[in-house]
């Protein structure tokens, strides 16, 4: 076939090519993922999809060291010239040799995303997989093979395989995870940090909002493909192009520039160039989030949370009832406790929760959780006035309480609270919890029916705790 790769000739190349054996790789990776994924009893789809492109991080540098290789064969064997003579012109044939190579890494791409995306769909409970970010991964594996093998053919040496692999790993985290965050040697140089810093995203794993309320943010995807697939061709083109220059591969490089600058183009335009939270805070408060109806459970109190985050809900339901047993059912606690936007970034301006309930920030960690539902103590019946009545003792005493609650319900000791250094008038807050925790259980309830208003307000000192 004169005029362009051979179909026959690409499965030679991809059934002989050595980088067959990189797709095992594809087998480690899989696990990883599953085991993250199977270590939590949710499955969110934002998250899974983003880790899957992340994948590109190591698979891409390997692949683009295989592809160095197999560029460098026929040069390291020396039959390059004798190919030459061959019927099939020689961009023809180094396309076909890319091109095997090229389909193996897509299919270890997908032999790592096909399974992950059927295990998600049967645990996830709300949404559906982004595909964006799964497109991006694998327009910038194969982008990779191309700049590996147009390495290797026109630096062919035994040393470029190692090379393109490093320089590709560090330059994809580099861009998009380190520069213009001041955290590299290259800040010395400030105006090259701060120029890679506002292009993080032609990196392809520059970092993205995984949020199920907002989705995939910043949405680039589409741009970040066009500028992986114009690099491909590119690379190729440039490829092809070695010894000599022909018209094919300058027209092929001048339309693959065209698409390849277009998209980057647009990319760049697209992404704000200050940090990514605060970018994402500005895009929080202008774009309404994804509506959710919340999925309840609980006795004396209801616990919602985000339909995708039920697989946490019964073990929630059930720490957050031991919790707040002690006090539920009094007036003033709270009878519900709801998942605040559930959102990852710190920051995000976060509407109060409705009178009557308690926020809840979910972490993976529950026992994070629990002590936000105890400090509700300390935080949610008096800051939500404009004018605070809590003393100095009475927010001590609160303190003492919303410890003891944790410490009744079993929850760990996240903060070490048990060794805390406040004191009051007599002894340390744990002294105080102590002594509380001492009483039988009926002595507890007695203090709570006399006390529990003044603890609430803030009004109590220490000497009215036991």
């Amino acid at each position: 076939m004169a005029g362009g790769a051979d179909p026959r000739l690409v499965g030679l190349e991809f059934r002989r090519g050595f980088a067959l054996w990189l797709m095992p790789v594809g087998l480690v990776a899989l696990y990883a993922v599953l085991r993250d994924q199977f270590s939590s009893p949710i499955a969110v789809w934002p998250e899974e999809v983003v880790s899957l492109r992340d994948t590109v991080t190591y698979l891409g540098p390997l692949f683009a060291g295989a592809a160095a290789w197999m560029a460098t064969r026929d040069l390291r064997t020396g039959v390059d010239e004798l190919l030459g003579t061959t019927p099939l012109p020689t961009a023809a044939r180094r396309v076909t040799t890319w091109a095997g190579l090229a389909i193996t890494a897509a299919l270890t791409y997908a032999i790592l995303v096909i399974p992950v995306l059927i295990v998600t769909a049967m645990r996830a409970t709300w949404g559906g997989p982004e595909w964006w970010p799964l497109i991006v991964g694998l327009t910038a594996i194969v982008a990779h093979t191309a700049i590996g093998f147009a390495a290797g053919t026109w630096f062919p040496s035994r040393f470029i395989a190692p090379v393109i692999v490093l320089l590709l790993f560090l330059g994809q985290l580099y861009v998009g995870t380190v520069a213009g965050h001041d955290m590299t040697v290259l800040t010395i140089a400030p105006r090259l940090d701060d120029l890679f810093g506002e292009r993080r995203y032609l990196s392809p794993i520059a970092e993205t909002s995984r949020d199920v309320s907002y989705g995939i943010w910043p949405a680039v995807g589409m741009w970040q493909s066009l500028w992986f697939l114009g690099g491909t061709g590119v690379m190729l083109s440039l490829a092809s192009m070695r010894p000599r220059p022909t018209l094919g591969p300058a027209i092929a490089l001048a339309i693959s520039l065209v698409v390849s600058l277009g998209g980057a183009e647009e990319v760049v335009r697209r992404t704000a160039t200050d940090p990514f939270g605060s970018a994402f805070q500005r895009h929080a408060e202008t774009h309404p989030a994804a509506a959710w109806e919340p999925t309840c459970a609980g006795d004396r109190i209801a616990v919602c949370v985000h339909p995708a985050y039920e697989g946490w809900l019964d073990e929630l339901a059930g720490r957050t009832n031991r919790v707040l047993d002690p006090i539920a059912g009094r007036p003033g606690v709270p009878t519900t406790v709801i998942q605040n936007d559930p959102s990852p970034l710190i920051g995000l301006p976060s509407t109060p929760p409705p009178v009557g309930t308690i926020g809840l920030w979910l972490n993976t960690d529950i026992g994070w959780s629990m002590f936000y539902v105890a400090h509700w103590l300390e935080t949610g019946p008096t800051t939500m006035r404009e004018e605070t009545t809590v003393t100095e003792e009475g927010a001590m005493a609160q303190s003492v309480i919303s410890r003891w609650l944790l410490l009744q319900a079993g929850e760990p000791d996240l903060f070490g609270l048990a060794n805390s250094d406040q004191t009051g008038a007599d002894g340390t807050i744990n002294g105080y919890v102590t002594r509380f925790d001492a009483l039988d259980t009926a002595a507890q309830s007695r203090w709570f029916d006399v006390h529990l208003a003044g603890l609430l307000a803030g009004t109590l000192s220490l000497a009215d705790l036991p």
